[in-house]
């Protein structure tokens, strides 16, 4: 077994890339894509889509992780702070100027 701590952050740094370009797309991913995308299994999702959720709400901005959701039920998990499967989340997120922001 490895001693190697895994970096969440990095994680999240390179998911936020992927979810701007899908709020660009005005589209949404399964927690699996999102998961692929970066390179790892689905079940840690929750360690990488906090820091970007937490970060956008101390920043003012809507939360990104609306974008992910489960395939099966089409709506964001347990660990998503907004309501589950309100279209007003992905429309704020489709609207905002992402391209603006440092």
């Amino acid at each position: 077994m490895s001693d190697q701590k895994v970096d969440q952050l990095q994680r999240a740094g390179r998911l936020w890339l992927i979810l701007v370009r899908t709020a660009k797309a005005e589209t949404s991913v399964t927690y699996k894509q999102a998961a692929d995308e970066i390179g790892i299994h689905w079940r840690p999702m929750a360690y990488v889509l906090g820091p970007i959720q937490d970060y956008c709400q101390s920043e003012g901005y809507p939360r990104l992780t609306a974008l992910v959701h489960n395939k099966a039920s089409g709506v964001q998990g347990g660990g998503y702070l907004g309501v589950p499967g309100d279209q007003t989340d992905l429309e704020e997120i489709y609207q905002f100027d992402w391209d603006n922001l440092e």
